[in-house]
């Protein structure tokens, strides 16, 4: 492999950044017992803030000093403007080799001319901080009318808050995360607003907001490119769907003695945020089985490409439903929206999903051997699973106590944040070493399936 692919020069870089916030959340400056955190648990945290993951082994409110959260908050920032980019540069650097690369850069930006990669970036950034901007003002006006906070109280709580839902991150300054806002809609609805933004993906957001309704009763103008489409049209399902499995599994259980109207906007906001954002409304520790494997799934599949959001993605799950759609009905390609997905983009879909999974699975195991105060008790393989599917998925919701995890368990769960952050696949392309085509084929030879 070439000694700067980009492929290791992100992971690098990464590991950088991890390295020097670990650092300085260990400065005695840093927490209120002004004592040094030991290096595990400043290397959890720094890990978590970076990858927007939101797993803590401390109380973020309550044990860092305000500066300690202005790294926290640095660190999630950092993540999430820079998740966004690689994502899209990525995204339009594999559209590159498929097609013609203006082509590719005007398609996905909805210019007349040829866009920059600077250009594109200073987007991203823009976009990053005027939604931040609207969320942080949005929050200080509620809190501060329903609120008694000293102005500067206030508008760090409303700011930290914003990036951290923006960029889902899960970090909030309250232990409850957002419980004790269950039945509001309004603390509700500009979350899961903010959340669903950060984990659309710039090039959505960019598509959403060059394309007006006229636009699209137009059959002359340009309708939405099909990475909106698919994103758009799982993500719905995703929510409405996980939402109505969680108000079926918990109506008489966890949501039993709430109003019919906060029991659907707790179904919904948990549907919202568990694909990726980790704050909650409700105690999930409290969660049926059953439940609790919904939000494995939707914390697998994650959100949107080329955003603040982790999992396999929904454009990945959208194309291998099409695939066993293409295969079950017996067709010839693999179709989207009535467009023809291309064979590079599904292998590259198959492979993200395969490799996702036998990690998820391989760390659930080792945390299974690991924990073995707790591996005995009923129904802790699940526990596992939901730990592993959230750092994997950089979501940060939690079914029980972190604290209660050994240094092992801390250290492959850190592990497991950064792989889900910068991706299997680009964990395997950074390893794997440069190898050309074969210039030669081995016979064919069918074997019997199923």
């Amino acid at each position: 492999m070439r000694a700067h692919s980009p492929q290791r020069i992100i992971a690098l870089s990464y590991l950088l950044v991890m390295a020097l916030g670990t650092f300085l959340l260990r400065m005695p400056w840093a927490n209120v017992h002004g004592e040094k955190l030991p290096y595990i648990d400043a290397l959890f945290t720094a890990t978590s803030a970076l990858t927007v993951t939101g797993l803590t082994v401390v109380d973020t409110g309550s044990y860092f000093t305000f500066w300690g959260q202005v790294v926290i908050l640095a660190l999630i920032q950092m993540g999430g403007i820079g998740i966004m980019a690689l994502g899209t540069l990525f995204g339009i650097l594999l559209k590159r080799r498929l097609f013609n690369y203006d082509s590719v850069l005007m398609e996905q930006t909805g210019g007349e001319h040829i866009v920059s990669i600077r250009t594109l970036l200073k987007r991203i950034i823009v976009m990053v901080l005027v939604f931040e901007a609207l969320g942080t003002v949005m929050l200080m006006s509620y809190w501060g009318i329903t609120r008694d906070l000293p102005p500067q109280t206030l508008f760090w709580d409303s700011l930290f808050h914003t990036i951290s839902a923006f960029c889902n991150a899960g970090f909030g300054l309250y232990s409850d995360s957002l419980q004790q806002w269950s039945g509001d809609w309004i603390v509700n609805l500009i979350f899961a607003g903010l959340i669903i933004a950060g984990g659309m993906g710039f090039l959505v957001l960019w598509d959403l907001s060059r394309i007006r309704r006229w636009d699209q009763l137009s059959p002359t103008k340009k309708r939405f490119s099909l990475q909106t489409q698919v994103v758009l049209t799982v993500t719905t399902c995703l929510v409405f769907g996980g939402a109505a499995l969680m108000l079926a599994f918990e109506w008489n259980h966890s949501l039993a003695g709430k109003s019919v109207p906060e029991r659907i906007l707790c179904a919904l906001f948990e549907s919202v945020s568990s694909r990726s954002a980790g704050f909650s409304t409700i105690d999930n520790s409290h969660f049926s089985a059953a439940t609790l494997f919904v939000l494995v799934c939707l914390m697998f599949v994650g959100a949107g490409p080329g955003s603040c959001a982790g999992g396999i993605k929904v454009t990945t799950l959208g194309i291998l439903h099409a695939w066993v759609m293409a295969a079950i009905k017996n067709r010839p390609g693999i179709f989207l929206f009535k467009k023809t997905i291309p064979q590079a983009v599904f292998q590259k879909a198959a492979l993200v999903f395969v490799l996702s999974l036998t990690w998820i699975l391989v760390v659930t195991l080792c945390l299974c051997a690991s924990e073995q105060h707790s591996a005995n008790q009923a129904g802790y393989f699940l526990k596992a699973l939901f730990k592993t599917t959230s750092a994997f998925g950089t979501v940060g919701l939690w079914p029980s106590e972190t604290t209660n995890l050994s240094s092992i368990g801390r250290l492959l769960l850190t592990l497991t944040m950064f792989v889900g952050r910068i991706g299997t696949l680009t964990v395997v392309l950074a390893m794997a070493n440069d190898e050309r085509s074969a210039n030669y084929k081995y016979p064919v030879e069918s074997i019997m399936i199923g």
